[in-house]
């Protein structure tokens, strides 16, 4: 049987300290790839300050032929590829 939601929060919450400690133990390591420090100092102000606002952009061209349902889909598909953090 799955874990309930709130029992995965839970656990969450009391291994959060360990988990920030992890990400700062690479971030500090001289060792790590480049690529691993910047991931983990990026985790760690993110939950500790919130993720920076990003604007996005959309100029009218091409985009007044689309059809509603197009429309729709392009959203999406942006507003995705922002939570999923590949535009940044």
């Amino acid at each position: 049987m799955p874990e309930s939601p709130r029992s995965i929060t839970q656990t969450a919450a009391l291994l959060a300290a360990e988990a920030i400690e992890a990400l700062a133990t690479i971030m500090r390591n001289p060792e790590a790839p480049a690529a691993a420090r910047i991931k983990a100092a990026s985790a760690i102000l993110d939950r500790g300050l919130g993720k920076v606002t990003q604007q996005v952009e959309i100029t009218q061209s091409g985009l007044g032929d689309l059809s509603d349902e197009e429309l729709t889909w392009f959203i999406r598909q942006c507003a995705t590829e922002i939570e999923s953090g590949k535009v940044q």
